[in-house]
Protein backbone atom coordinates (compact mmCIF):
# COMPACT_ATOMS: atom_id res chain seq x y z
CA UNK A 1 0.00 0.00 0.00
CA UNK A 2 1.03 3.55 -0.59
CA UNK A 3 2.06 5.55 2.48
CA UNK A 4 -0.80 7.59 3.97
CA UNK A 5 -3.38 5.70 1.91
CA UNK A 6 -6.14 3.72 3.57
CA UNK A 7 -7.36 0.51 1.97
CA UNK A 8 -10.83 0.77 0.48
CA UNK A 9 -12.38 -1.54 3.09
CA UNK A 10 -11.65 0.98 5.84
CA UNK A 11 -14.14 3.30 4.23
CA UNK A 12 -16.93 0.93 3.19
CA UNK A 13 -19.72 3.47 3.59
CA UNK A 14 -18.09 5.88 1.18
CA UNK A 15 -17.42 3.18 -1.38
CA UNK A 16 -20.89 1.64 -1.16
CA UNK A 17 -22.54 5.05 -1.28
CA UNK A 18 -20.77 5.65 -4.56
CA UNK A 19 -21.96 2.29 -5.90
CA UNK A 20 -25.55 2.66 -4.71
CA UNK A 21 -28.22 3.42 -7.27
CA UNK A 22 -31.84 2.44 -7.94
CA UNK A 23 -30.67 -0.76 -9.67
CA UNK A 24 -28.79 -1.93 -6.57
CA UNK A 25 -31.79 -1.07 -4.43
CA UNK A 26 -34.08 -3.05 -6.72
CA UNK A 27 -31.80 -6.09 -6.43
CA UNK A 28 -31.69 -5.82 -2.62
CA UNK A 29 -35.47 -5.39 -2.37
CA UNK A 30 -36.09 -8.41 -4.62
CA UNK A 31 -33.95 -10.56 -2.31
CA UNK A 32 -35.70 -9.05 0.71
CA UNK A 33 -39.13 -9.96 -0.69
CA UNK A 34 -37.96 -13.50 -1.46
CA UNK A 35 -36.79 -13.84 2.14
CA UNK A 36 -40.13 -12.50 3.42
CA UNK A 37 -42.01 -15.12 1.41
CA UNK A 38 -39.82 -17.82 2.97
CA UNK A 39 -40.38 -16.79 6.60
CA UNK A 40 -41.30 -19.68 8.89
CA UNK A 41 -44.94 -19.80 10.05
CA UNK A 42 -44.12 -18.61 13.59
CA UNK A 43 -42.40 -15.48 12.24
CA UNK A 44 -45.29 -14.84 9.88
CA UNK A 45 -47.60 -15.05 12.89
CA UNK A 46 -45.50 -12.43 14.71
CA UNK A 47 -45.93 -10.12 11.73
CA UNK A 48 -49.69 -10.72 11.68
CA UNK A 49 -49.87 -9.89 15.38
CA UNK A 50 -47.83 -6.71 14.88
CA UNK A 51 -50.09 -5.76 12.00
CA UNK A 52 -53.21 -6.30 14.10
CA UNK A 53 -51.70 -4.13 16.82
CA UNK A 54 -50.96 -1.37 14.29
CA UNK A 55 -54.48 -1.69 12.80
CA UNK A 56 -53.15 -2.81 9.42
CA UNK A 57 -50.84 0.11 8.81
CA UNK A 58 -47.16 -0.17 8.04
CA UNK A 59 -44.38 2.02 6.69
CA UNK A 60 -41.92 1.22 3.93
CA UNK A 61 -38.63 3.12 3.89
CA UNK A 62 -36.38 3.11 0.84
CA UNK A 63 -33.35 5.10 -0.23
CA UNK A 64 -34.80 5.76 -3.69
CA UNK A 65 -38.38 6.32 -4.81
CA UNK A 66 -40.15 3.04 -5.56
CA UNK A 67 -42.06 2.76 -8.82
CA UNK A 68 -45.77 2.01 -8.49
CA UNK A 69 -45.36 -1.49 -9.95
CA UNK A 70 -42.72 -2.27 -7.33
CA UNK A 71 -44.91 -0.82 -4.58
CA UNK A 72 -47.67 -3.16 -5.71
CA UNK A 73 -45.27 -6.11 -5.45
CA UNK A 74 -44.29 -5.09 -1.90
CA UNK A 75 -47.93 -4.75 -0.84
CA UNK A 76 -48.93 -8.04 -2.50
CA UNK A 77 -46.09 -9.88 -0.76
CA UNK A 78 -47.14 -8.49 2.62
CA UNK A 79 -50.82 -9.21 1.96
CA UNK A 80 -49.94 -12.83 1.15
CA UNK A 81 -48.21 -13.12 4.54
CA UNK A 82 -50.39 -10.92 6.72
CA UNK A 83 -53.74 -10.70 4.99
CA UNK A 84 -55.66 -7.96 3.23
CA UNK A 85 -56.76 -4.52 4.28
CA UNK A 86 -53.27 -3.11 4.72
CA UNK A 87 -52.51 0.61 4.70
CA UNK A 88 -49.02 1.42 3.48
CA UNK A 89 -47.05 4.63 3.83
CA UNK A 90 -43.92 5.04 1.69
CA UNK A 91 -41.05 7.15 2.95
CA UNK A 92 -37.85 7.97 1.11
CA UNK A 93 -34.76 7.90 3.35
CA UNK A 94 -31.45 8.37 1.48
CA UNK A 95 -29.49 7.53 4.64
CA UNK A 96 -30.32 3.85 3.97
CA UNK A 97 -27.88 4.05 1.00
CA UNK A 98 -29.85 1.29 -0.79
CA UNK A 99 -32.45 -1.23 0.29
CA UNK A 100 -35.66 -1.25 2.29
CA UNK A 101 -37.03 -1.20 5.82
CA UNK A 102 -40.58 -2.16 6.69
CA UNK A 103 -42.04 -1.11 10.03
CA UNK A 104 -45.13 -3.06 11.13
CA UNK A 105 -46.15 -2.11 14.63
CA UNK A 106 -43.17 -2.86 16.86
CA UNK A 107 -41.54 -5.09 14.23
CA UNK A 108 -38.82 -3.78 11.93
CA UNK A 109 -37.79 -5.77 8.87
CA UNK A 110 -34.70 -4.51 7.13
CA UNK A 111 -32.40 -5.18 4.24
CA UNK A 112 -30.31 -2.07 3.69
CA UNK A 113 -26.70 -1.24 3.02
CA UNK A 114 -26.76 1.09 6.03
CA UNK A 115 -27.85 -1.69 8.40
CA UNK A 116 -25.31 -4.16 7.00
CA UNK A 117 -22.51 -1.61 7.36
CA UNK A 118 -23.52 -0.89 10.94
CA UNK A 119 -23.51 -4.63 11.70
CA UNK A 120 -20.10 -5.05 10.07
CA UNK A 121 -18.51 -2.02 11.73
CA UNK A 122 -19.84 -2.97 15.18
CA UNK A 123 -17.98 -6.25 14.94
CA UNK A 124 -20.81 -8.56 13.99
CA UNK A 125 -19.11 -9.63 10.77
CA UNK A 126 -17.97 -12.88 12.33
CA UNK A 127 -20.90 -13.53 14.65
CA UNK A 128 -23.66 -14.49 12.21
Amino acid sequence: LWPNCSPTWTRPARLLTRLADPGLETAIVRLFLEDLKALPPEQQQLLRSACNYSKGSFSVYSAYPLENSFRNTVEKTLEDIIGGGLQCKYIQDPSLIAGMRIAIGSRLLQATIQDELKYFIEGGHGAR
